[in-house]
């Protein structure tokens, strides 16, 4: 059975027919619509935030890999042209620190805060961390 849900007839027989439910219904069942749901709102969240920086990432490097892309910044404290990383980077860090700090709550730390000038984060790249985090830990 499928466990799609529509907000109303008209769009569900609309999506029936444009074929994209077979597809959409099939990622629903294999990995389960909470990690389906998460998957989509972390991937809508970064491409907002990747947009939002686009022009000042251009020359910018990922603080974690020194690489540049598709990079967000979610802090103000750091310099112009510093604070810029990739979700998968600052992913990464951040199961590094769970596995160092295990249970404790400093293992969420870095879903939180700039590792390079300790500012919260903050805006679309706060919104685009915070779904990540969700993924991952959903």
């Amino acid at each position: 059975n499928c466990r799609l849900a529509y907000c109303g007839a008209r769009c569900q027989r609309r999506h029936w027919k444009s074929g994209g439910h077979r597809d959409r219904c099939d990622d629903v069942r294999r990995i389960g619509l909470d990690q389906y749901v998460a998957n989509a709102q972390a991937n809508a969240a970064r491409e907002r935030a990747v947009a939002t920086y686009v022009a000042e990432a251009a020359t910018a490097a990922c603080g974690f890999c020194g690489k540049g892309g598709q990079l967000l910044r979610a802090c103000d404290g750091c310099e112009a042209g510093a604070g810029f990383f990739h979700l998968e980077c600052l992913a990464a860090y951040a199961a590094t620190v769970a596995a160092r700090d295990g249970a404790r709550s400093e293992r969420f730390q870095p879903w939180f805060a700039c590792r390079a000038c300790g500012d919260d984060f903050r805006g679309v790249g706060r919104l685009a961390v915070a779904r990540e985090a969700w993924r991952v830990y959903n």
